[in-house]
């Protein structure tokens, strides 16, 4: 049962997502980016010649967590800054990006409709409604749902509607167990956990393993 966005180490199943760079790239699975609210207390061009090299390694599946964020302090104009980036590094390399957006789809979805990212994005702790959802969907975008999904029917109505081809499932920072969520999100949409787990793994082989083209 892969876990698309955790901050805690440990499972060959999971994307481990890296705030800090240092000299010991992980075993496992991870992402990196620089996420909006440490933007300002970062030097930007060191983090970006760092990412660009853990690009090449395999084991490195996508670019973020990134995005933009209305509540942080951060100017609102540095943050698109930062993001528009981290998606010129994403298309060079052919990675997803995850994505933090706090009270921000709007400016994704303006982001989305100028054509410039080149790869999918996955929103992750997706927590809006289905209006959004399906605009996001629309754009070939994933939404990722987390420990939310337990507490809030709202949610749980737009997760229902969600077609699985485009939904993942994360603990983020939170000490959630995934095997409890996907069992959870399984009776939502009235299947099997076995068969949301299939699905899920599908996605996960289609978005971040893709096969190499055919020569």
């Amino acid at each position: 049962m892969y876990n698309i966005h955790t901050h805690i180490a440990g499972s060959n199943k999971s994307i481990l997502n890296i705030e800090t760079i240092n000299d010991v790239v992980p075993e496992f699975y991870f992402s990196i980016g620089l996420h909006p609210w440490y933007i300002e207390a970062t030097n930007q061009t060191h983090f970006f010649n760092q990412i660009r090299k853990l690009c090449c390694y395999k084991n490195m599946l996508a670019v973020g967590e990134c995005g933009i964020d209305r509540v942080c302090k951060v100017d609102i104009n540095l943050q698109k800054k930062v993001f528009l980036k981290h998606i010129e590094i994403a298309n060079k390399y052919n990675k997803p990006i995850i994505i933090h957006c706090v009270k921000a789809y709007s400016d994704f979805i303006e982001i989305i409709k100028t054509g410039i990212n080149k790869t999918p994005w996955v929103f992750h702790g997706f927590n809006s409604n289905f209006d959004i959802a399906q605009k996001l969907i629309e754009k070939k975008c994933y939404l990722s749902f987390g420990s939310q999904l337990l507490k809030s029917s709202k949610l749980q109505d737009t997760f229902k509607k969600v077609p699985t081809e485009k939904i993942f499932l994360e603990t983020d920072t939170y000490n959630v167990d995934i095997v409890e969520l996907y069992c959870f999100a399984a009776k939502i949409k009235e299947i099997s956990a076995i068969k949301l787990a299939k699905q899920i793994d599908n996605n996960f082989n289609e978005l971040f393993l893709p096969k190499p083209s055919e020569l």
